[in-house]
């Protein structure tokens, strides 16, 4: 009988879904007795699976063997999708680190056997590499707002970018100590039955070299001694909060900040670490970086109590991927005191993720930097009762998600909001938009009524580039916006988005008036401040002939080919691409509203009046269609001498249709 993965398992319970008379155990039934289990590989160092036996909630014994080194591993680790599998309560998981021998990039023998059973549950050949997408310091920092996770083992390439990252700490750090009058930091660190680990926390708070903080322990009703392990130290620069009943950590943390007298408000968690630089560079970063009123670090990441990090995480900001998944941690985030003040401290109503939500709130009011140091130590794993163990919350996420995400579906982009048919907007100057439609009559209709349900027209001269197929859609729009002025171009050329987007510009040169222009495929859908976000940016940063807004796309698995470190299950923004790497010069302390590109797709693109005129020659008919975007945005950056950037303050929504692609953005 072949061995149930969790592939077929979904497609079982898939298939038997809306079935009423199917008892819940005939899933438990059916396999009752099986041994099943599978190896998850992925790019970390890591050799991930799972063992089970079906009807039993105990742990396995697996034997892990690689080139015929054999290894054991005990599968009793949590995961949810083997809960969700119906793999009994779903601690059957394992996860070992794989020898630094096995990273070379070659072919290794693989198998996972159960050590009771014998059963092979998998054997193949795998490879797996360690290659770095970048050669150099900047490299990283732009393949880090994609993918903010550099897991080890550490090469040459990776000692000099730590060093590099150990140097801007020393800066900082130099610039903290010779300020005048030196800020107060209050450090809030909550406590719940950490007696094993607060002492070493604390510890590594007053060995800081930056000495000016108070140190704020809030015990949440500990039971195992960690008081007593509080109450060891003598510094004065320690103050003791204490509960008698557990209110769990936002609460502690906001007692904190309610208690808090500091220019700036640090976290550490009582089983993390700081290097005794950590707030030197932070307090540095403030005064380096005045208009921030946010800043985070990256980290060093363990598993346990191994000295040894097995990755470093650090992204340059980057707010659209924020909104898909975190990656600031709160043990290396710090902020203006003011903020608590004004915007309120964590939200007592979750009961995870409530880091995540306090930054993404803070994010909204307040400009957030990257600063590209790594003076934090993060420990998965190192107490028994840290949430990083327990099962995720995923209520608690989708909350949050609804809160600050990008909207989750086609209908919810193009759905009003209370009162936004009567507040639509209107472009601060006029605007040319080109929308090349030609076969796409339906797609251009619902093009066209979200940008009417967004902005009012009557300052946009709108050129929709089609043949006879969108004429009922041409009408009425200008049925419904009397005031609009629509033009189209009719085109009868066969060559697609690219062949209908040079006849635009073509007719877009002839006009005697110069303004900036939009290009819109017909699968965007605009946003409001769509078009304002777009445009500020092309008028305040030097040398700008074309800028590009975050281009969502709603929930798919080939997200991660853009952005590795995304969910695909939720809406991604696709602009910055791993798999095209075009995110150039990206700054050191950065705080992720403008990005420096060397491709951006044309599907939704602002250009400026003076490139617009400079691209009146530009044959788009005389390139390949596969290459036209990418010879396109060569052109603008080459022989132009302008430059291309991305805005993280304007959105657009690409929507998918039946049938092919309304443009090819291979570069």
């Amino acid at each position: 009988m072949k061995i149930p993965g969790l592939a077929s398992v979904a497609r079982y319970l898939k298939k038997n879904a809306l079935r009423p008379d199917l008892p819940e155990d005939d899933f438990t039934r059916r396999f009752h007795g099986l041994v099943t289990g599978d190896v998850n590989l992925g790019r970390e160092p890591f050799l991930r699976g799972w063992i089970a036996k079906i009807g039993d909630p105990g742990p396995r014994v697996g034997v892990a063997t690689i080139d015929g080194e054999a290894f054991e591993v005990v599968c009793d680790v949590f995961r949810e999708d083997l809960l969700a599998g119906n793999i009994n309560q779903g601690r059957h998981a394992f996860e070992a680190r794989l020898p630094e021998t096995c990273l070379d990039g070659r072919e290794h023998a693989l198998s996972l056997r159960d050590r009771e059973s014998g059963k092979i549950l998998f054997e193949r050949v795998v490879n797996w590499r360690r290659e770095r997408p970048y050669a150099d310091f900047s490299g990283f920092l732009a393949h880090s707002l994609v993918d903010p996770v550099m897991y080890g083992p550490f090469g040459e390439l990776d000692e000099a970018i730590l060093a590099t990252m150990d140097h801007i700490a020393a800066f900082l750090a130099r610039i903290a100590a010779r300020l005048p009058e030196k800020p107060l930091v209050s450090v809030i660190m909550p406590v719940h039955n950490r007696a094993a680990t607060v002492r070493e926390s604390i510890a590594s708070v007053l060995a800081q070299e930056y000495g000016r903080f108070e140190l704020l322990v809030v015990d949440d009703g500990s039971t195992d001694g960690s008081r007593q392990a509080v109450a060891a130290f003598s510094d004065p620069r320690i103050i003791v909060l204490s509960g008698d009943v557990r209110r769990g950590p936002s609460h502690a943390r906001n007692q904190g900040l309610a208690r808090a007298r500091g220019d700036y408000v640090a976290y550490l968690d009582s089983d993390n670490t700081w290097s005794p630089r950590y707030l030197s560079a932070m307090v540095g970063a403030f005064a380096h970086l005045p208009e921030a009123r946010c800043l985070y670090s990256g980290q060093h990441l363990y598993k346990k109590i191994s000295p040894k990090p097995f990755a470093v995480r650090f992204g340059s900001a980057n707010p659209a991927l924020l909104r898909n998944q975190n990656f600031i941690d709160l043990n290396a985030y710090c902020h203006h005191r003011s903020l608590f003040e004004t915007r309120g401290g964590f939200d007592e109503s979750l009961r995870r993720f409530v880091d995540y939500e306090l930054i993404l709130r803070y994010g909204l009011w307040a400009k957030t930097s990257s600063v590209p140091v790594v003076e934090c130590g993060y420990h998965y794993d190192k107490a028994d009762n840290t949430l990083t163990m327990s099962n995720a919350f995923s209520e608690d996420l989708a909350r949050i998600h609804d809160r600050y995400g990008h909207a989750a579906t086609p209908e919810a982009a193009l759905t009003l909001t209370p009162g936004q048919e009567s507040g639509r907007t209107r472009p601060a100057r006029r605007l040319r938009v080109i929308i090349p439609a030609v076969g796409k009559g339906e797609a251009l209709g619902e093009c066209l009524e979200a940008m009417c349900r967004v902005y009012d027209t009557d300052r946009m001269e709108i050129v929709v580039v089609a043949d006879a197929a969108c004429r009922d859609a041409v009408a009425a729009f200008r049925d419904r916006t009397r005031g609009a002025r629509l033009t189209l171009v009719e085109h009868a050329g066969d060559g697609g988005f690219f062949s209908g987007l040079g006849r635009g510009l073509r007719h877009a040169s002839e006009a005697p008036e110069a303004p900036d222009a939009l290009v819109l495929s017909v699968d965007m859908r605009v946003t409001p401040g769509m078009v304002e976000g777009l445009g500020a940016v092309a008028a305040e940063v030097a040398d700008c002939a074309m800028v590009v807004p975050q281009r969502v796309r709603f929930a798919d698995p080939a997200a991660v080919e853009d952005v590795p470190f995304a969910d695909p299950g939720l809406p991604c923004d696709r602009s910055l691409s791993a798999k095209y790497r075009n995110a150039i010069n990206v700054p050191a302390f950065h705080d992720g509203e403008v990005v420096e590109l060397n491709f951006a797709p044309l599907c939704c693109a602002y250009l400026t009046g003076e490139a617009l005129a400079k691209l009146v020659d530009f044959d788009f008919d005389s390139v390949r269609p596969a290459c036209a975007n990418k010879v396109f945005c060569d052109h603008v950056r080459m022989i132009l001498r302008k430059k291309i950037f991305y805005t993280s303050k304007a959105v657009a929504y690409q929507v998918k249709e039946a049938g092919p692609a309304v443009t090819d953005i291979s570069p």
